[in-house]
């Protein structure tokens, strides 16, 4: 007969077997932070001529955080981001192999956990294959689904050496400009690489926030870089104003401004809030209809004339000047996206398939290729604009 006191032993001794505590732990001064990934098309193929070789040549460069560097540059106050990071680019024809070979050349193997940007440069997003270019972003265990992703113009890994003179950092300094889309309607809503997945598996054509540098200290995040959602690839760009006429489509206006001409000189409205409403009329499948309407409401910002802004039909010009300019705008955007590129970057494929199913099912094939049904739609923008406030000054000098 097995005593009690030897089974009571016999259990908490089994116990501790469930007790693994931190069996993977890696303390936190021997991890090397990665905090921006750049991709690059690479000029020449690396590597021994018998292992296997891709068809795709990358130059991936990548910015590691200094943690001393930090806390150096956050006491001295000093923005001189060269102590604060260090930026190192490999070649292959494999993202993770790239990325495992970094270990044999830095002393702390790197870590994607808390990775907030990746830049792909134009030919490598044209060359490479956008999915390519994402699918280790996409798959790796480390990687966040919060990641934004931006299109470069001209070579990405020169984002990375950008510090602006308040920040230590180039990621975090272009990441702060994504966030100032609540101030500037020419900036496309930060992307995260968790949507960027959501349109690449339902086929569906998207825009990325495109970015140039201007100089070492500057970058320019205006404009956007649209993606054909049949195969992936890049298409072209749009430019700033064409951007915000996108913006507001979408219903992503959270800010920004629109200048009227008023008499001799300009005017500019602050936009306060923006809703954007869609319906479509799918009677006709040769024909669908779309109609936006956008309703807008603001504050006169900036006023160089002398109109009397009391005056009930004042206001109304104005409104309507606003109404036209938004209208305008908008329509240049479809113009570019439906008659010239031809693809879908307003969406209308995903309202279709949400509120028009069984329609949508038996044209899915030919949205965008074949018949196109996209680019044999109407699209109608109706715009209605509300002056709520027009500041402290009723009239303004004429220069």
């Amino acid at each position: 007969m097995v005593r009690p006191w030897f089974k009571g032993i016999a259990c908490l001794m089994a116990s501790t077997m469930l007790l693994t505590g931190c069996w993977d732990r890696v303390e936190i001064e021997e991890r090397g932070f990665v905090l921006s990934v750049a991709v690059d098309e690479a000029a020449e193929k690396e590597g021994s001529a018998d292992e296997p070789k891709g068809l795709q040549q990358f130059e991936v460069t990548y910015q590691f955080i200094i943690p001393t560097g930090l806390m150096k540059n956050g006491k001295s106050g000093s923005s001189d981001g060269s102590s604060a990071y260090f930026n190192i680019t490999k070649t292959g024809d494999s993202m993770f192999g790239i990325a495992r070979s970094l270990a044999a050349e830095v002393s702390r193997a790197p870590f994607f956990e808390h990775l907030k940007l990746i830049v792909i440069s134009e030919s490598a997003a044209e060359t490479l294959g956008f999915a390519n270019v994402l699918d280790f972003f996409i798959r790796d265990h480390e990687m966040r689904r919060s990641v934004r992703t931006v299109v470069s113009k001209g070579q990405a890994k020169q984002m990375l050496s950008v510090v602006a003179s308040n920040e230590v950092i180039p990621a975090e300094y272009i990441s702060s400009i994504l966030e100032n889309s609540r101030k500037n309607a020419e900036i496309v809503k930060k992307a995260r690489i968790g949507d960027v997945h959501e349109y690449l598996l339902q086929k569906q054509s998207f825009v990325l926030p495109q970015i140039s540098k201007i100089n070492d200290k500057e970058a320019d995040l205006r404009g956007s870089a649209m993606f054909n959602g049949t195969d992936n690839k890049l298409v072209g760009f749009l430019s700033a104003e064409e951007t915000k006429g996108l913006n507001f489509l979408h219903d992503k206006i959270e800010g920004g401004s629109v200048k009227i001409k008023w008499n001799d000189n300009v005017s500019n409205f602050e936009i306060r809030e923006s809703k954007t409403t869609l319906h479509a009329d799918v009677k006709d499948r040769n024909r669908i209809k779309f109609h936006y309407h956008i309703k807008t409401e603001g504050i006169i910002a900036e006023l160089f004339d002398r109109p009397d802004l009391m005056s009930a039909p004042v206001i109304k010009e104005m409104e309507k000047l606003i109404e036209e300019e938004i209208r305008r705008t908008a329509e240049k955007t479809i113009h570019k996206v439906q008659r010239q590129k031809k693809v879908d970057v307003l969406l209308l494929r995903s309202h279709l398939e949400k509120n028009h199913y069984r329609m949508f099912q038996a044209i899915e094939p030919d949205w965008e290729t074949g018949i196109n049904y996209f680019a044999k739609s109407d699209i109608i923008v109706s715009v209605h604009a509300n002056i709520r406030a027009i500041g402290a000054i009723n009239k303004s000098e004429r220069p």
